[in-house]
């Protein structure tokens, strides 16, 4: 659905208007919901909002991004409060919301960032763009634009969000403006490196067998176009496993020459 954006200008005019705050990213959160939750909490509360980053399932946050500074997520089914304004961070549909829903529905305006390109238009506002390479960069454009100091905290989640959801600068979504904001996330005084190497080479031997179940499960068709595996509920209970785990599964075949 072809949606008017707000520019970034209009975002901020909105927050104005809003005390307290909700900001709810997908069920079974990413890098990029995570980490554009955080730095547009961080901004929110330099501006003096109250503020309520939920998870939109009765889960713990992913401990795989846990290194980030105020790391606080409060499960949906726990916030009862009827916020001036929910936002929906890189979700393009109500019901990727999970339990989040009701708390979306009380919310007296709502409005969705997003880079995806089936939104549905839910949101009584939106701002996003499909050629945006994550949600995180739009939220980066938001921090840029508005008055606080941009400090390395939110310049760290908006990196890991980047980071990501770009498959370390290497899917097709990445672009130059990709690069331009990474290299201003520098700047301000990030680490690549020591990022990457939180989230890409910190595995848990558990994590490790199932990756070799993984690659001893793969299936091809279309003369080797597409690969296909799977992983099962008795893996996570033999080996003992949590979601963190899987990050990054889907990688290990699109690397195949070919797919």
């Amino acid at each position: 659905m072809k949606e008017l954006s707000l520019t970034c200008a209009q975002v901020l005019e909105l927050f104005e208007n809003a005390h307290t705050v909700a900001i709810c990213g997908h069920v079974n959160p990413d890098g990029d919901a995570l980490g554009s939750s955080l730095a547009l909490a961080d901004l929110l509360r330099k501006t003096g909002h109250s503020v309520t980053c939920l998870l939109a399932q009765d889960t713990v946050p992913p401990q795989l991004y846990a290194f980030l500074e105020d790391y606080r997520f409060v499960p949906a089914t726990e916030y009862v409060e009827s916020p001036d304004l929910f936002i929906a961070v890189d979700s393009p549909a109500l019901s990727r919301l999970g339990m989040a829903e009701s708390a979306f529905k009380r919310a007296k305006v709502t409005l969705v960032i997003d880079h995806h390109p089936d939104y549905d238009g839910y949101g009584d506002f939106y701002h996003g763009s499909v050629s945006s390479s994550a949600t995180g960069l739009l939220v980066w454009n938001l921090i840029k634009e508005s008055s606080v100091e941009i400090t390395r905290y939110p310049a760290e989640c908006c990196y890991v969000a980047l980071m990501t959801d770009t498959g370390r600068f290497a899917f097709q979504n990445t672009h130059a403006e990709a690069f331009l904001a990474a290299a201003q996330m520098v700047e301000v005084g990030i680490s690549p490196s020591e990022i990457s190497s939180l989230v890409y080479q910190n595995k848990s031997i558990s994590a490790v067998m199932l990756e070799s179940r993984l690659i001893a499960r793969m299936r091809f068709s279309e003369n080797g176009q597409v690969a296909y595996s799977w992983i099962t509920e008795q893996d996570f209970n033999e080996l003992g496993l949590s979601r963190d785990d899987t990050e990054g599964l889907p990688d290990i075949l699109r690397a195949i020459k070919g797919v």
